[in-house]
């Protein structure tokens, strides 16, 4: 074909064709011109200024072919020199036709004239050079060159490039290379080195007979490369001519590799490295290897000089010496080795060509074969159904194979581990189909797993070798299980049951079942029981495909809800990537249909957390719009017990560790599943679950009163309901009665909702109804401790005293936290003059002044409250222990300062008789001490002692009378002939100065006049309110004494008469 060089560049092709010179003209030229020998391939000038013709001589052998070139070069635009062949009888040589290389391969062989001519006859033969036309000045150059025969030692060797010059224009060179009859040739030519400008290089290639062959001509062009692929004919060297048309000088490399047939004896064999040089230029290596057909072939292939530029590229031949389409993997910034990958199409011998991608590098490579449908052993180590390998690769292309035999859809698990840790060694594993193509690759640094399916029934063939650039050498270890057909199970999962295991080796696992129901969300979870794992756990439905969702806490989890019905996989595993193994448990739990009984609503559980016990499940039934509330409490230091919650379809909704509080969209069961929430921890807890807007087992909490309990090991969550009115301000006082003892409190509406959590709580209820009040642990930890707990409405007191202007009126503190409640009219413009005045015990009052619409006024613990109504209305006071806790009594005064008003006195004094109590025994003739505490609203004026022989029916003899106001007690010198009774009764009378009087007795009492000899001698026993018990006589009688609630000795029993 036509070989363009820009539009400054004429193409010329074949200007002349031989002319035949008559007889008549020979005499002048030879006469006048040149006679010389010209030899193949030498560039013979000339020049003509007075001669007429040139001769040059040669001598060729029967059959030879030659390609004559001639340059003309003449200031003379008309010069064109006439060339003549003439063999050894005058006889004109005819010139085959032109052009040389036939259409559509047309090449232009660039001078004035060019030719080719077949010599048949042996012998001598001249070329003749004629001046044209007739006495032109000018110059020519002269070359030919053999077809059919060696121009010089211009020999080919397969595969071996060999670099050549063209020096100076016209010059024609030569090569020849052996082939064989059937053999497919590839004659490749490059342009290298720094050529002349618009050096371009021309190949034509000719049989052994000197014909050009089809489709054999051509040219660098821009590309600076050119490849002719021809078959050989027949047996015998070819000729290969290479020239530039445009007569520029430059550098060149040209080869000749087979594409079909034998080029050496190098040959690949499968599952073997073979390392090979590119030496030069343009050098290719070819190898052959025997294939069957459908064989796929990886051929995998790098250099080996790290100086080297050589870029290794393949090329792949059938036995017809057709390309064979391939994939090709090419080469990265990161990776030093190519793949490629081909299949079989027939039976034969394949060629593959090696060869430098930048045509003109050398340097050392080395490549590798690899079958993948067919393992290079005939006997790669099988995988089963379970199996775990360990192995190592080594060295450049370092591999390792095995087999798979599978179903069509089978499920399996692949976990690849690094052994070594030394080194960039990347384990990878590539696994082929049984037709050889790739459809899983996986590699890793550490630890890596892939879950794949097989597509269909046949033999996988798996491979591992190094992933980081082909080269690196290292141990690996990897684990292959069937996930759709398990075998080697280790056991069968039941809700509520832990197995054990151990693992003993890297990538161990442990392959259990379950057999789940339709709809039967389950939750799996393992337990590291010495911190030496890192768990891991896989679930698979019977299909062998991944099911459930991964849960994370101190456990490694999978929970699957709703699960179709069938034989589940569980796959428990070590996922640290430098295992060292150690024991491990496994529990299933059901979050539909629990395997648990079902807690009762506000009511207090107790369990403990083991490792044989390790999740505890309970069920709880709830309706749509319920607010539901589930709480948790430890029992011992370092252990916090975890809560998950699952809904009816047994997804999991909350994880926490103290409460969860949730508004209920769906109706139904729903699970709670119970255990620790640190990894290897243990213990007991208190569990409790209500619903906030339908409570259950709460204690009612009565306006005006309080509540004392108590948090205990068993009871850890205390539930009380207030009832309240739409507007009312509920005012909620929590007392702690034991040290270090730090509960919460919290008021939840009717409709569930929070409101407040603190210890003190004023809360305007929007809506009627029953509020929730919930005492428990403010944390995961349990408390334990008692507490008082007071509830009033301060804007429509409960129970309270009514406050009289100019009245005084003492209180009495009888268990700490006492909220105490009045009420007064005020006078709107009148300044109210209250004052709170401590009487007994530690108690010191703290006011709080509250008005009809539940805002609160002012507040005090001075003893004094002045407050100046705006208009008249009914104002509360809410009053109470400043230290919370104390105990006592106080009086409260209500005085107006504007308009003052009368002292009204009709509150009786106060009065409790601390000794005796009842049970004493009192000998006449002893002093016997008396002793009461009393108060009054203003104050005790007198105290008068008295005793009754007849049960307390009567007083008749006066122990002490007009005894003084502040006089707490009396020693009573009994006269020795008292009458004895076992009826006797004191009582102590207070009164004060309006007359108000009241008084306190004790019980029965036993007084023994001088008289009485005992008989025995006796030990005594007392309660708590120093009343005898019991007496223990020296005879050996024994005498029980039973009181009742009110005080009264109600049974005397005398044993051991």
């Amino acid at each position: 074909m036509p070989v363009c060089h820009g539009q400054e560049r004429a193409v010329r092709a074949f200007l002349l064709a031989l002319v035949f010179v008559p007889a008549a003209f020979w005499p002048r030229a030879f006469a006048q011109g040149l006679q010389a020998p010209l030899d193949c391939g030498v560039v013979a000038s000339g020049s003509f200024s007075s001669a007429f013709s040139d001769f040059y001589n040669l001598t060729a052998q029967p059959g030879d072919s030659i390609l004559i070139r001639l340059l003309a070069g003449s200031t003379d635009p008309t010069f064109k020199p006439l060339v003549t062949l003439v063999d050894q009888q005058n006889h004109v040589v005819t010139a085959r036709p032109a052009p040389a290389a036939p259409l559509p391969n047309t090449i232009a062989l660039g001078a004035t004239f060019a030719a080719e001519f077949d010599l048949n006859v042996g012998g001598s033969y001249r070329i003749q050079v004629q001046d044209n036309p007739v006495q032109a000045q000018g110059s020519y150059s002269l070359v030919y060159t053999w077809l059919n025969k060696p121009c010089g030692a211009g020999s080919l060797s397969c595969g071996i490039g060999v670099s050549g010059q063209i020096g100076q224009p016209l010059q024609l060179a030569s090569y020849q290379f052996q082939a064989s009859a059937g053999d497919i040739l590839s004659a490749r030519l490059a342009r290298i080195g720094t050529p002349a400008a618009g050096f371009d290089v021309s190949v034509l290639v000719y049989s052994p007979a000197g014909q050009l062959l089809p489709n054999a001509s051509g040219d660098i062009g821009s590309s600076g490369f050119r490849r002719l692929d021809v078959p050989a004919p027949t047996d015998g060297p070819v000729t290969i001519v290479l020239f530039d048309p445009a007569n520029k000088t430059g550098n060149y490399a040209i080869s000749v590799v087979k594409l079909k047939g034998q080029c050496g004896n190098s040959s690949l064999s499968c599952g073997s490295l073979s390392q090979g040089n590119i030496a030069g230029p343009l050098s290719e290596n070819a190898y052959t290897v025997s294939l069957a057909a459908g064989d796929v072939v990886s051929l995998r292939y790098a250099t080996t000089d790290p100086s080297s530029a050589l870029v290794p590229t393949l090329e792949v031949y059938d036995p017809q010496g057709s390309l064979v389409q391939a994939a090709t993997a090419g080469f990265s910034a990161s990776r030093a080795i190519a793949t490629t990958t081909f299949t079989a199409k027939a039976t034969g011998a394949y060629v593959v060509i090696v060869a430098d991608s930048g045509l003109v590098n050398t340097g050392n490579y080395a490549i590798y074969m690899l079958r993948l449908n067919r393992p290079c052993s005939t006997s790669p180590a099988p995988l089963g159904c379970a199996s775990r390998v360990d192995g190592s690769v080594s060295g450049l292309f370092g591999t390792s194979q095995y087999t798979l035999a599978a179903s069509a859809n089978d499920q399996y698990l692949l976990r690849l581990l690094r052994t070594g840790q030394s080194g960039s060694f990347l384990p990878r594993v590539d696994i082929y189909d049984g037709q050889g193509s790739l459809f899983q690759t996986v590699s890793t640094g550490t630890l890596t797993s892939l879950t794949f399916s097989t597509p269909a029934d046949g033999v996988y063939s798996v491979v591992v070798s190094d992933g980081f650039d082909g080269s690196q050498s290292g141990a690996y270890s990897f684990s292959l299980l069937r996930l759709n057909r398990p075998c080697n199970v280790a056991g069968t999962l039941a809700c509520g049951a832990v197995v054990s295991g151990s693992f003993t080796r890297p990538l161990d696992s442990a392959v259990y079942t379950y057999n789940a129901a339709a709809g039967g969300s389950f939750s799996v979870r393992m337990l590291d029981n010495t911190g030496t794992l890192q768990p891991a756990l896989l679930v698979y439905d019977p299909q062998g495909i991944p099911a459930g969702q991964t849960i994370s806490a101190s456990f490694t989890g999978v929970d699957v809800a709703q699960p179709a019905a069938g034989t589940y996989t569980v796959v428990a595993m070590d996922a640290a990537t430098h295992p060292a193994g150690g024991p491990f448990g496994i529990g299933l739990v059901q979050t539909v249909n629990a395997c648990a009984a079902a807690a009762a609503q506000g009511q207090t559980i107790t369990e403990t957390i083991t490792a044989v016990q390790p999740f505890v499940s309970y069920s709880i039934p709830v309706s749509s719009g319920d607010a539901l509330l589930v709480r948790s409490a430890s029992a011992n230091p370092g252990f916090t017990a975890q809560m998950d919650l699952y809904d009816p379809a047994g997804a999991r909704l909350d994880s926490e560790t103290f409460g969860i509080s949730r508004k209920v969209a769906t109706a139904g069961t729903y699970t709670v599943v119970v255990g620790a929430s640190a990894a290897r921890t243990g213990g007991g807890y208190s569990f409790s679950w209500q619903l906030l807007n339908r409570p259950s087992g709460a204690a009612p909490l009565v306006c005006g009163g309080s509540a004392t309990a108590s948090l205990t090991a068993g009871n850890q969550f205390r539930y009380y309901t207030a009832v309240a009115n739409a507007g009312d301000l509920m005012r909620l006082i929590f007392t702690r009665l034991t040290d270090n003892f730090a509960p919460q409190i919290e008021l939840f509406d009717p409709g569930g909702t929070r409101l407040a959590q603190t210890s003190d709580i004023s809360q305007k209820a929007a809506a009627g109804g029953n509020y929730l009040v919930v005492v428990s642990p403010s944390t995961s930890a349990g408390e334990t401790g008692s507490y008082n707990i007071a509830y009033q409405r301060p804007n429509n007191p409960c129970s309270p005293l009514a406050l009289t202007c100019g009245q005084t009126t003492l209180r009495q503190v009888a268990f700490p936290g006492q909220l105490d409640a009045f009420t007064f009219a005020g006078t709107g413009g009148d300044q109210a003059d209250i004052k709170l005045t401590p009487r007994t015990g530690a108690y010191f009052p703290f006011v709080e002044l509250w008005d009809g619409s539940g805002n609160r006024l002012a507040t005090g613990s001075s003893g004094v409250l002045l407050f100046t109504p705006q208009a008249n209305a009914t104002y509360a006071l809410l009053v109470r222990d400043r230290g919370a806790v104390s105990t006592g009594s106080y009086r409260v005064s209500l005085a107006d300062d504007t308009n003052a008003c009368p002292v009204n006195d009709t509150e009786p004094p106060v009065v409790t008789l601390l000794q005796p109590t009842g049970g004493e025994v009192i000998p006449g003739g002893t002093l016997f001490h008396i002793q009461w505490q009393s108060d009054d609203n203003v104050g005790v004026a007198t105290h008068d002692v008295a005793l009754s022989a007849d049960g307390g029916q009567t007083f008749a003899t006066a122990i002490a009378a007009g005894l003084g106001g502040n006089q707490q007690s009396f020693d009573w010198t009994v006269p020795p002939d008292i009458a004895p009774s076992r009826k006797a009764v004191i009582r102590v009378t207070a009164t004060d100065a309006a007359g108000n009087a009241a008084s306190a007795a004790s019980g029965l009492l036993s007084i023994i006049g001088s008289g009485f000899t005992p008989n025995s001698s006796g030990t005594y026993t007392y309660d708590a309110v120093n009343r005898v018990t019991s007496a223990a006589l020296g005879d050996g009688r024994t005498i029980q004494y039973v009181w009742d609630a009110a005080g009264n000795l109600v049974q005397i029993t005398v044993s051991g008469q």
